[in-house]
């Protein structure tokens, strides 16, 4: 019988909490509270990059829509007509800062040399501006369309590229480029803004 006695009274102290155990949840509480600065600043530092990475991907094409307005120079733009579209004259324009534009030469689509009659709903304030905020930076013309490119803003583009939204690139020639600006197609010579 002193055995089973033995064996409880060893079982129940067993159960019960010593004195050193009873401290070790509390020390084990305190080394978890510490955490490692090294950590922390390195999911900060991380945090900030993805925040930074984000602003420069998808942050420039909120900021492009600005269009800027400073004083124009002139030149002149030339408008090539589209289907079923009334030929008239180039159009002397208060041209971009920088910038000039000139008549392009016309694409194989079957466009001709005249320019399209402009109503009064056209303003060509609007396509300056926007040509001033192209950034036009490299040009690359083949006789193959796939192969042909111009860099703008610092992307690359090719025929049939939207570098902004309502900008559409239709051709790109031997000094430029023909844009689709609010269903009206507009040369830009863009080695011209270069000389």
């Amino acid at each position: 019988m002193s055995y089973i006695l033995d064996a409880l009274r060893k079982s129940e102290e067993e159960r019960q909490p010593r004195d050193i155990g009873a401290l070790t949840p509390v020390q084990r509480s305190r080394t978890q509270r510490r955490s490692n600065p090294w950590l922390a600043g390195l999911v900060l530092i991380l945090m900030c990059n993805a925040v930074l990475l984000g602003y420069l991907t998808f942050g420039r094409d909120l900021v492009d829509n600005n269009i800027s307005s400073t004083p124009l120079e002139s030149g002149t733009i030339t408008i090539v007509p589209t289907a079923g579209e009334p030929a008239t004259a180039t159009i002397p324009t208060p041209a971009i800062a920088s910038r000039n534009t000139a008549q392009m030469e016309p694409n194989d689509t079957g466009h001709n040399d005249e320019a399209v009659t402009i109503r009064p709903s056209i303003q060509t304030n609007d396509i300056d501006q926007l040509l001033a905020s192209l950034t036009f930076t490299s040009h690359l013309y083949a006789d193959d369309p796939k192969v042909s490119s111009v860099m703008i803003d610092g992307r690359v583009f090719r025929e049939g590229d939207t570098p902004r939204i309502g900008v559409d690139i239709v051709s790109i020639t031997s000094t430029g480029v023909v844009i689709r600006y609010r269903g009206r197609e507009v040369a830009y010579n863009v080695l011209a803004q270069w000389e």
